[in-house]
């Protein structure tokens, strides 16, 4: 009994023993295009890949297994990518299908190796429709995805206390997806979201300005870096880059240390050697570049030496591989998906699963952590990478400098800064530090709506200043008054010289004799029969007095006086004369006489003036043609 029990375990150890010696081999579909898009391609690619390659055959993981990799053209359309994906899996069965890197052609393979349950592994499709796990069901994604950016924002807008933006995007896909991405963030509002293009004229991009000013503050730019500077030169025209605004560039394209220390950090940004390059820098002042990590100078030299050293490296394993050339901005990442398949394959088969099962592999990547030539690896259980990104902002110099590295740790971002906090980020007002920074919202709003003109004291101001004027027109106005009435009172319009007294012609005027015959006909009938003309000596007449006196005008008959007369500047007026030697001129009787003179009434003689020469006190009023009252009655 016990001696059959040794001979079974010796025999199972015999078998395990000649499976760990023999291994298993693992087939990889390396899918990448033979032309360049995006700036990569398979012959700028496979460096990376090879190194990866012989670091798991020289390393501890798979030991004793074999990895036979075979490179097709997926080119980077769904219609050849589906073809080669048609042609790996019934001619080479993979456990692996790695790529393609455009996501046009990532779709149909992943969607094909969802339906066939096998691991898809990307390096570079980021688009955010990856996400949908329902149809991508076993795609891995070592590129932080797009659909990442959302995160990314959010702690910005925390950070600057953001929460309203505007969108301008190229019309190109990969920055159209960008846009998309951020838009998915619900944290922040994208008021306004304009598409622009390299073929615009300036007039059609100073139009979007002029729309986005009305609804933000903060513009999110998702463009090539090297159309940036065009727009930036126009913002500043529109005098949008005094400080009020600022410009977050999210970067969606990858960059080797090379690309980034030559077109992006330097003063190639902006200097073009013409006529704008002080505003392109100016406006460049309130630019925040936020970009996807590359590697240091050191590690991008050494990547770069040993690639060369790959390129008349051979094996069996690696079939039909493409030339090696310089390794482009993604080619990290294809090593790093590389290594981190065979980590995850390694850790499947000791738990004694099949890790070319799709599904089984997916569930690897929740919370997988692990170190790699990328930084840190970080996979959710999505099976998408938490990427870190960088901010770059400008100096003094003119030159952009990483200022923080946004970065993911155990369920949260944290951010690393390289300035002192007060020195974080320098804004074109010339201000330093997050508390500085232009507000999404103006203090007054967007239409002055929240800082109304508050009027009162302008009110006050008005009614004070009007009652202070009233009151001293109305002083001047009085005092006035008072000095023309002195004045006027001092005047005497009313007096009258005795030489101007023409009494001479008033005697033979004919008015006056055809006054005594209106007179007489009034008198009875029989007054009429009885009147008799005499002789001037002892009949009614006129007397003359000695004394230069008024004439007295008496009636034939010697009735009543009628009244004396005379003319005075041209006209007929009456006098009357008061037995007075003089008159005092007091105010009272100056008063009284000008109240005379402003007496005016149809009905009522009008007060012509006097005469107080010492002796002759005259009154003269105006003459009535009718008579007098009592001559009228009587």
């Amino acid at each position: 009994m016990y001696i059959f029990i040794d001979i079974s375990l010796l025999l199972l150890l015999l078998v395990l023993c000649v499976l760990d010696v023999n291994g298993r081999e693992f087939r990889i579909a390396w899918m990448a295009p033979k032309n360049t898009y995006h700036g990569l391609n398979a012959s700028s690619s496979v460096g990376a890949l090879k190194l990866a390659l012989q670091a798991i055959d020289m390393g501890d993981l798979l030991v004793n297994h074999t990895v036979r990799v075979k490179w097709y053209d997926s080119d980077c359309n769904q219609k050849s990518a589906l073809a080669a994906t048609v042609s790996a899996k019934s001619n080479f069965e993979p456990d692996l299908f790695l790529g393609p890197p455009c996501s046009s052609a990532m779709r149909g393979v992943a969607q094909l190796a969802s339906y066939w349950r096998r691991p898809v592994f990307g390096w570079v499709s980021n688009d955010i429709e990856f996400r949908n796990r329902t149809i991508y069901s076993t795609l891995i994604r070592l590129l932080g995805p797009l659909n990442k950016l959302p995160d990314v924002m959010r702690y910005v807008s925390k950070m600057f206390k953001w929460n309203r933006f505007s969108m301008i995007h190229d019309e190109a896909a990969p920055y159209v997806a960008v846009a998309v991405a951020i838009a998915e963030n619900k944290d922040t509002t994208i008021k306004s979201t304009h598409e622009v293009s390299e073929r615009m004229e300036d007039s059609v991009i100073e139009s979007i300005f002029q729309q986005v000013r009305k609804y933000s503050r903060i513009l999110i730019f998702a463009v090539p870096k090297h159309t940036l500077r065009r727009y930036m030169v126009v913002a500043h025209r529109l005098g949008m880059s005094s400080g009020d605004f600022a410009f977050l560039c999210i970067h969606g394209d990858l960059y080797t240390w090379q690309q980034l220390n030559d077109e992006v950090l330097t003063e190639a940004v902006w200097r073009k050697n013409d006529t704008d390059d002080q505003g392109a820098r100016q406006a460049f002042e309130s630019v925040l570049h936020i970009i996807m990590p590359t590697l240091s100078a050191k590690l991008s030299e050494n990547l770069d030496i040993l690639v060369n050293k790959m390129k008349n490296k051979e094996n069996a394993n690696w079939i039909n591989f493409p030339p090696v050339s310089k390794p482009d901005a993604y080619a990290p990442y294809l090593y790093d998906a590389t290594l981190t398949w065979a980590i995850m394959v390694d850790r499947i088969l000791k738990d004694n699963k099949d890790p070319s099962d799709g599904d089984i592999m997916f569930k690897r990547t929740a919370n997988f952590y692990q170190e790699g030539l990328t930084n840190f690896i970080v996979l959710d259980a999505e099976g998408d990478r938490l990427l870190n990104f960088w901010m770059l902002d400008m100096q003094e110099n003119g030159r952009f400098q990483r200022i923080m590295e946004i970065k993911y740790q155990v369920k949260k971002i944290v951010a690393n800064t390289t300035v002192r906090g007060d020195k974080l980020v320098r804004w074109a007002n010339g201000k330093y530090g997050l508390h500085n920074a232009p507000p999404d919202v103006p203090a007054c709003g967007f239409e002055n709506e929240h800082c109304r003109e508050d009027f009162t004291n302008t009110i006050v101001g008005a009614v004070c200043g009007s009652s202070f004027v009233l009151v001293v027109a109305i002083i001047i106005n009085i005092v006035f008054r008072r000095y023309r009435r002195v004045q006027l009172l001092r005047s005497m319009i009313w007096q009258v010289k005795f030489e101007d007294i023409d009494f001479v012609t008033a005697l033979l005027h004919g008015s006056v004799r055809n006054s005594f015959k209106n007179l007489s006909r009034r008198r009875t009938s029989s007054n009429k029969k009885k009147a008799s003309r005499t002789s001037s000596g002892s009949g009614g007449g006129v007397i003359i007095s000695s004394n230069s006196s008024p004439p007295q005008f008496h009636k034939p008959d010697g009735g009543a006086m009628f009244g004396s007369v005379a003319y005075v500047r041209g006209s007929l007026v009456s006098v009357k004369r008061l037995n007075k030697g003089n008159i005092t001129m007091t105010k009272d009787v100056l008063h009284q006489l000008n109240q005379l003179m402003e007496l005016k009434q149809q009905n009522v003689c009008a007060f012509v003036g006097a005469s107080f020469d010492p002796g002759r006190i005259l009154l003269l009023w105006e003459y009535c043609p009718k008579g007098s009252i009592q001559a009228s009655f009587f």
